[in-house]
């Protein structure tokens, strides 16, 4: 009976490590996705400056 109780808890303790270890890798990739979109973002400000100054300049 006890061996099977701590089985069980082996696979508790193997589980929750998982789920952190999921959570971490969620929070990282949310992270890394954010950073895209700012880069993204942030080169289509430039281009689209850069667009409106070269408008500005043909007129």
């Amino acid at each position: 009976m006890k061996h099977n109780f701590l089985g069980k808890e082996v696979l508790r303790h193997e589980n929750m490590q998982a789920c952190v270890q999921d959570a971490s890798q969620q929070k990282q990739l949310k992270a890394w996705k954010t950073e895209l979109l700012q880069n993204a973002y942030e080169a289509l400000s430039v281009e689209l400056g850069y667009q409106m100054l070269v408008d500005s300049d043909e007129e």
